[in-house]
């Protein structure tokens, strides 16, 4: 509250006090305020309105009068209202003339009397040619006491230390005294005196450095009041105020917002950064000018920043400017600044480098430059001196965000150590941009590495050079080689399941914690950083955005194996390891094994257990130690050498399975299971070998892999049965193979040898039938690489009967034919690792089965069928019954078993095997042939029954088959075609019915062995008869060779005598008479001749051709010895029953006896 104090009438004593401002003792002087509260107080109630409602409101400031209106208030006794309102008068009129004459006293006072503060103040516009601004500012005027009035518009000097430094044009205030009166001060321009700038300067240092400034407002006021609604101005007051102007304090409240390298270029190092000025004043400046300033970190200076156009409008009650929020709600300013770094000291600017890439803060400061600080004079010489002391904040981004490793092979050191060669991508975001270059030659880093929780072990490069391209703009990817080495914390424990996991799994997060120290090139510096303790935190999750771990692509269980080459090259040796016999089979093979992940291994020596697709261990196999086995990223060619020895029974039939599907040519999954590194004392390389697997699939032997070749069916029985089935039996030869990379040697014996095969017509491709064998069914004999199969006769399934059929008769018309034995063998094999029962091992080979050929010698086509013997049975009309002795050879290797056989007699035609003409038939009741290897093999078959058939077809087939006897007759040996029926008749199995139908054969028929005739003894003719000399009597003695009686009926046979002798023995005549002396006989024949006996038959004549003298039969048919030979050509009637032919004979050298009287041999005897 602003008090009244004292007026001066005179200047010696005062007119109003606020307590009893009377000289005369008690006396108390009553304003009319005074007398006005009183007065309502008493009994003027709400109908009083003395001096309206601004006297109404007066009233709460003239606390004095307040305070005698309630003490009259409290008077005891009765004042009349006449008496009132006659006193109220007359104070009234005395306050008003009071008012008049102590007025202006009073508004000095109370101009002197009340507080001027600024809560505002703008200063914006500044010219940088003279100190001149507009100036803005909200004022507030308190502590007015006692009456509420108005400043009029005045004009003041501002003055700093007893200087004017300019004026200032303030507007009419309207204050209420006991109140914060508030007017804003229109914007205005502000000219400080031209001979004030030095004060000016003084003035805007201080207020930049200090907490307060005072400075004084002089100027004439005048003021304007009312008392009891008149009006009155006093004017020509003196203003003068001392005003305490809150100012910057130093800008000791610095907080860095930004600090950004990222627009550097390839020859400047620019900043950008954002400082927050904490403002604790009420001024608010919108344009301070260019303000320079030189970075320091330290005593040490790093380049210099402007911040263009700055200002700090925000005042300590304003809301922060937006990107300052995080340091306070209020009075923070953004002022953004702008240079560039050229250190004076590298090893400061190279440890302030590495503070901030580390994350770390850092006391740096922006010191304002001298001499010029600022773009425009009236703020230059008040910067001076100011420095803006801050906190740059580590670098939030990181400088690495990402390590993936390219290569790394990791080679044990001890149990404690490994050292690891690898390359690395480092991405890097460089702090300069992706304008301004870094060229990285060293790195220097101390990382540990984790896994699953736990340190696998801290890795030590060491000072690694990095080559070119080593260039880093921006977001870049550096390639980095690097020398590691890894110190291993509880004996590579956490390695062990790292390397583990890394083998088995397709991929794996690793952490990295640790830094590195750099050496860069910077172009922009012209010098090389050594940047030291830059972080590696990968993962980390406190960057934005979060950085992820390191991931490591695994090896994915190295499932990407595969076989080579192998070799399974002989046997181990007996004795081996204490081994007696069958110890193992010496094996090799060379796998390629990829392996995806970066991360490789030296192991030295992998030692492991040959294992199949089951887990069941055959073998074991091992690298050579010699060779430092090193399971390398990419592309590994691994050797491992070893045994297949599987033990047990259980293995045993393993093996044999394992043998089996790779000689079936079927691939199987075959793993190497690692159990050591050999005789390594790393502890943790045997933990990780132990129970590393390399599959891959063993391969099959081949494509063109055949188990059994050069397959030779030495022997075979075919049995066609009459109830439609094929039973066959053989021996087969054939050659057991293994592939070529396996040696012959491993297989010692085979003793027995299922077999499950379809044999197969090679033109056809058909499946003709099956057979399945047992293994004890067949017996086998090993011997040089082959084996040779026997198997008793068994079912041949029949898979195509057609083909069956044809096959058949291919067989039986042709030589041989091509067939295909294709299925499966299952060898009881002796080898070097065990006895092995060997399942369903495939086999395809092609082989011969010899043919028939039509029972035909195939080379030179001559008859294989022989009928060496024909005796005549019986007769029966048109039919002569017979039983012939027939000899075959068989042309063929295979057994037929046909049952009963006929074939159709046929007149031969060498040209024309299909002309001729019907004349018998020969049934053999069960046709067997026997066979051998070397196709020879005779069989004989006594007494067939066969049949001559009377031609019917015409007079030539008449005499093609009364030739055909004639010549058997004769002696003639001939040949006789050989046919089954057309209609396949010829036997009731349907298999054999094409081919009997297609047979065309022929065999030899051998003539009549000997003379029917067998000698003949002739009579002189009586000389006196009549044609005496013309008839000669004749006796002929007749053999019959048969079994059934033969009855001669005619005969008409010229003779010719012998004209010249073989020899002396007179039993075999060279040459014939070619001129017939006569024939036999013109008389009718009726003799029969029993079956094997001889008959002479009644004496007939002969018919001489011409009269011969005596002398002249003598020479023609003696001889010296008593005899001659002659033969007979002609025709014969015979019968057999009743069967009747008429046949020509050729009876040759028939003994001849001439008998006469005075002889000097005895016919009889000869």
């Amino acid at each position: 509250m602003l008090d009244i104090k004292e007026m001066e009438g005179d200047g010696s004593q005062p007119l109003l006090s606020g307590q009893n401002g009377s000289s005369t003792p008690g006396m108390n002087f009553m304003t009319p305020a005074h007398f006005l509260s009183d007065f309502a107080a008493g009994g003027g109630g709400d109908d009083a309105d003395l001096g309206g409602e601004g006297e109404d409101k007066g009233r709460e400031s003239l606390s004095v009068a307040s305070e005698a209106a309630g003490q009259a208030k409290g008077r005891k006794g009765c004042v009349s209202k006449l008496c009132v309102l006659a006193t109220v008068g007359v104070l009234a009129v005395l306050g008003v003339v009071g008012f008049f004459l102590g007025g202006p006293s009073i508004a000095a006072s109370e101009l002197n009397g009340s507080s001027v503060a600024f809560t505002r103040l703008t200063m914006s516009d500044p010219s940088a040619d003279d100190y001149s601004f507009e100036v803005q500012a909200d004022v507030m005027i308190s502590d007015v006491s006692p009456l509420d009035g108005t400043i009029g518009e005045m004009a003041v000097d501002l003055i700093y230390k007893g200087t004017k430094l300019g004026r200032l044009q303030m507007p009419a205030i309207d204050v209420k005294a006991g109140q914060d009166n508030y007017k804003s001060v229109d914007s205005q321009r502000f000219v400080v005196e031209e001979d004030a700038r030095d004060v000016w300067d003084e003035f805007s240092n201080a207020m930049l450095m200090e907490g307060t400034v005072d400075w004084t407002l002089e100027g004439t006021a005048s003021v304007t009041s009312s008392v009891l609604g008149i009006s009155m101005t006093f004017d020509n007051l003196d203003f003068h105020k001392e005003i305490p102007l809150t100012c910057f304090d130093g800008l000791d409240d610095v907080q860095m917002s930004v600090f950004d390298l990222t627009q550097s270029t390839p020859d400047q190092i620019l900043v950008e950064m954002s400082v927050c000025l904490k403002n604790p004043s009420d001024i608010s400046i919108s344009n301070l000018g260019d303000m320079y300033f030189g970075v320091y970190y330290g005593e040490s200076y790093m380049g210099n920043v402007t911040a263009e156009s700055a200002k700090v409008e925000v005042t300590k009650d304003d809301a922060s400017s937006v990107g300052c929020e995080q340091f306070g709600a209020t009075g923070y300013n953004l002022i953004p600044m702008f240079g560039n770094l050229e250190p004076s000291d590298h090893d400061a600017a190279d440890e302030l480098m590495s503070r901030y890439l580390s994350g770390q803060d850092t006391a740096v400061s922006a010191k304002a430059l001298s001499p010029v600080a600022d773009s425009l004079p009236m703020f230059n010489q008040g910067m001076q001196g100011l420095s803006l002391d801050t906190t740059l904040n580590g670098d939030e981004t990181p400088l690495i965000v990402g390590i993936e490793f390219k290569s790394a092979t990791i080679s044990p050191v001890n149990n404690d150590a490994l050292n690891m060669a690898m390359v690395a991508d480092v991405s890097m975001q460089n702090p300069l941009g992706p304008e301004s270059p870094l060229y990285i030659t060293e790195v220097n880093m101390v990382v540990d590495m984790s896994y699953a929780g736990a340190t696998v072990g801290t890795a030590k490069t060491f000072d690694t050079n990095v080559p070119e391209p080593n260039e880093v703009k921006g977001n870049s990817v550096l390639t980095v080689p690097a020398f590691a080495l890894l110190e291993l914390p509880d004996k590579g424990a956490a390695l062990t399941k790292f390397a583990k996991d890394l083998i088995n799994l397709d991929s794996l997060d690793t952490g990295l914690l640790g830094d590195t120290s750099t050496v860069a090139y910077c172009p922009a510096l012209g010098y090389s950083m050594n940047i030291a303790g830059v972080p590696i935190v990968l993962p980390n999750e406190d960057t934005a955005p979060p950085l992820p771990p390191v991931s490591v692509q695994g090896m994915g269980g190295l499932k990407d194996v595969s076989i080579l080459s192998y070799s399974i090259s002989g046997v181990v040796p007996d004795g081996t390891d204490g081994c007696t016999e069958m110890c193992g089979l010496v094996m090799g093979v060379t796998a390629r094994v990829n392996n995806p992940s970066p991360f490789g291994l030296e192991i030295g020596t992998l030692n492991g257990e040959l294992r199949d697709g089951n887990g069941v261990t055959l073998g074991t196999v091992g690298t050579d130690p010699a060779t430092n086995f090193v399971l390398s990223p990419g592309i590994n060619n691994v050797t491992m050498t070893g045994k297949m020895s599987p033990q047990g029974d259980d293995a045993i039939l393993a093996a044999a399975d394992f043998m089996s599907a790779y000689m079936n040519n079927s691939a199987q999954v075959t793993t190497v299971y690692g159990t050591d590194a050999g005789d390594t004392t790393v502890s943790w390389l045997n933990d990780i070998v132990n129970g590393v697997e390399l599959s891959a699939l063993f391969p099959g032997a081949g494509d063109d892999f055949e188990a059994l070749t050069e397959i030779d069916i030495k022997s075979m029985d075919m049995e066609l049965t009459a109830d439609g089935r094929v039973r066959a039996a053989s021996t087969v030869r054939a050659r057991l193979n293994v592939p070529p990379e396996v040696d012959q040697s491993i297989i010692l014996d085979v003793d027995f040898s299922g077999m499950k095969f379809d044999l197969i017509d090679v033109d056809s491709l058909s499946h003709l039938g099956r057979i399945e064998l047992e293994v004890a069914d067949v017996p086998v004999i090993y011997e040089d690489g082959y084996i040779t199969a026997t198997f008793d006769k068994t079912d041949l399934v029949i898979k195509d009967f057609e083909g069956m059929q044809k096959c058949v008769k291919d067989l039986m018309v042709g030589p041989s034919k091509n067939v295909l034995m294709k299925g499966t063998a299952s060898p009881h094999v002796k080898t070097g690792m065990g006895v092995l029962q060997l399942s369903e091992v495939p086999f395809e080979g092609q082989t011969i089965m010899y043919g028939y050929n039509n029972l035909l010698d195939p080379v030179s086509g001559d008859p294989e069928m022989k009928i060496t013997k024909i005796d005549i049975a019986s007769g029966e009309t048109g039919k002569l019954n017979m039983l012939i002795d027939v000899e075959v050879i068989n042309p063929s290797n295979v057994k037929p078993e046909l049952g009963a056989v006929t074939m159709e007699l046929w007149t031969y035609n060498e040209t024309d095997a299909d002309s001729g003409f019907k004349i018998g038939e020969v049934t053999v009741e069960d046709f067997i042939l026997d066979a051998n290897e070397d196709k020879n093999a005779v069989t004989t078959f006594k007494a067939v029954p066969a049949t001559y058939i009377t031609p019917t077809d015409g007079k030539k087939s008449e005499d093609a088959g009364s030739l055909f006897l004639s010549n058997f007759v004769s002696g003639i040996n001939q040949t006789a075609a050989l046919r089954g029926a057309a209609d396949g008749s010829g036997t009731d199995r349907d298999l054999l019915k094409p081919a009997l139908a297609a047979m065309r054969s022929s065999s030899d028929v051998p003539g009549l062995v000997g003379n029917l005739l067998r000698r003949s003894t002739m009579h002189l003719p009586n000389p006196f008869g009549h044609d005496s000399l013309y008839n000669l009597p004749t006796d002929l003695y007749v053999y019959n060779p048969f079994s059934a009686d033969m009855t001669m009926t005619s005969s008409h046979c010229d003779i010719y005598p012998c004209k010249e002798y073989a020899d002396d023995s007179y039993t075999k005549c060279k040459t014939w008479y070619e001129e017939s002396a006569g024939y036999y006989t013109p008389d009718a024949l009726d003799e029969t001749v029993k079956a094997g006996e001889t008959k002479k038959l009644d004496t007939k004549e002969v018919k001489l051709n011409s009269i011969l003298s005596r002398e002249m039969i003598q020479t023609l048919f003696s001889s010296a010895g008593g005899g001659a030979l002659i033969k007979l050509n002609g025709t014969m009637g015979v019968s057999v029953g009743d069967f009747h032919m008429d046949v020509y004979v050729a009876e040759h050298d028939v003994p001849i006896c001439l008998a006469y009287a005075g002889s000097l041999h005895d016919c009889d005897a000869r």
